[in-house]
């Protein structure tokens, strides 16, 4: 057998278990006559399929809403001098920071001290070669005690200096207090709903918030599990969450953007700017043109 056919072999079996880890459970791999520890697996995964294939519709949508919080995809745009000038929404919370933290924050910064050589390495590379993108492994901090590492994706961004970095973060659901999930009686696809309802509020805040029941029957979710469980877990009412991201993206618009105040306001889902500058001020202590606005 040669080398090229294992890797292909192999490469068909990681393409069904991304497929599976998607909730596509149609893929099945061709089987060889090699008899070998791939093929083992290949068919082990054809027959995992097959029982997934059985799961009642009921249960898939259940799939549906546990795999929203564990699989998101990020990215940074990296300036000549190393800084982050843009990032997906998403950032701050994979990093677990803030947004005004994260913007204009050199980026080797926001990597452990030994993936340091690496960036440098990496970054090196995709800018002898801005046509071709660039793979490598990096060790991101996630808030100041722990890390976490990811295959990242470099690429040049066209007519610039600048580098975008892309990734998919696969994280593990956590229950960061098991009893009181017990106590409200919530099950795993329960407390993974709330995860999703928290992701959906991060990738909608400048929207209207549906309403809680609305919520709850969009995520499959009893809705005064939903009002416990979102409390018990993330420390905040749904609303005052979804509160809390619109003022946060405020005043990073503030900050960071050359808009006038009322149209911050208006983008950030204020009707007007009295009803904006009295939910700013009650958050944060002073008024949003207290804000400095940076370059």
């Amino acid at each position: 057998m040669s080398l090229s056919s294992f890797d292909d072999r192999l490469e068909e079996m990681y393409r069904m278990l991304l497929a599976m880890a998607m909730g596509e459970v149609s893929f099945r791999i061709a089987i060889s006559e090699e008899h070998d520890a791939v093929d083992a697996v290949s068919l082990l995964l054809n027959q995992v399929a097959d029982l997934l294939a059985e799961v009642p519709i009921a249960a898939k949508w259940q799939l549906i809403a546990v795999r929203l919080p564990l699989v998101s995809s990020c990215f940074f745009r990296i300036d000549e001098q190393g800084v982050v000038c843009y990032f997906s929404r998403n950032a701050p919370l994979i990093l677990d920071t803030s947004a005004p933290e994260l913007m204009s924050r050199s980026f080797v910064d926001l990597l452990a001290s030994e993936s340091h050589a690496v960036w440098h390495l990496l970054h090196g590379q995709v800018q002898a070669t801005p046509v071709q993108p660039v793979m490598g492994r990096l060790v991101f901090r996630h808030g100041d005690h722990s890390f976490f590492s990811v295959f990242c994706c470099l690429m040049a961004v066209y007519a610039t200096s600048s580098v975008l970095v892309s990734f998919v973060s696969v994280a593990q659901v956590q229950k960061p207090n098991d009893a009181v999930f017990s106590a409200l009686g919530l099950r795993p696809s329960e407390v993974a709903a709330l995860y999703a309802v928290r992701d959906f509020i991060l990738e909608n805040w400048d929207a209207p918030l549906p309403s809680v029941p609305l919520l709850a029957r969009t995520f499959f979710i009893e809705e005064h599990k939903l009002k416990q469980g979102f409390r018990a877990l993330f420390s905040s009412s749904v609303y005052h969450f979804y509160l809390e991201q619109r003022l946060q993206q405020a005043h990073h618009l503030l900050q960071y953007r050359a808009l006038s105040l009322k149209a911050i306001g208006y983008q950030c889902g204020y009707d007007s700017y009295y009803s904006f500058y009295r939910a700013f001020k009650k958050r944060f202590g002073y008024a949003p043109s207290a804000v400095v606005r940076l370059p």
